[in-house]
């Protein structure tokens, strides 16, 4: 069953990669973190057997790639209703605004910003930087409850 969640995080690395494309049947996110240096991956897709998770982590330093699997470092299931609170949070039309596309342009500010990678069928990926001054108190909930599984 590791195949749904090795997809969501590949989906995130490709996104992030010059010249890529992804899509994919399922509806996907991640939530993009910075801990003592590395990139802190928690994804999600969801599946016919429910949503599933992978947590993972890279040094941007050492072009480490988040996708290869000596770098997972947790697996989980989440549940529907989560998964959904957690999409519905972030693709809101009062945060479209801060949509960047497939691809981030320069450095991304992880410690100031939410930083969430979303993958919907027919759509593509895009990338939601959400400044932490102007989030929502939803998106700092979703933010906080993916926390809780890269712990």
């Amino acid at each position: 069953m590791r195949i749904f969640p090795v997809l969501a995080i590949y989906c995130v690395i490709l996104a992030t990669s010059d010249g890529a494309s992804w899509e994919s049947n399922a509806r996907s996110f991640a939530y993009v973190l910075t801990t003592a240096g590395r990139w802190v991956y928690v994804t999600v897709s969801d599946s016919p057997l429910g949503p599933m998770g992978m947590v993972s982590s890279a040094d941007p330093r050492k072009n480490e790639d988040a996708s290869d699997l000596k770098h997972t470092q947790k697996l989980f299931t989440m549940s529907r209703a989560q998964f959904d609170q957690v999409w519905n949070a972030i693709t809101s039309g009062s945060l479209q605004k801060y949509a960047i596309g497939p691809r981030p342009r320069g450095k991304l500010d992880l410690p100031n910003s939410y930083v969430f990678f979303l993958s919907d069928p027919g759509r593509g990926g895009t990338f939601y930087v959400i400044p932490k001054n102007k989030a929502p108190s939803v998106v700092a909930g979703a933010a906080t409850h993916l926390l809780v599984y890269a712990k």
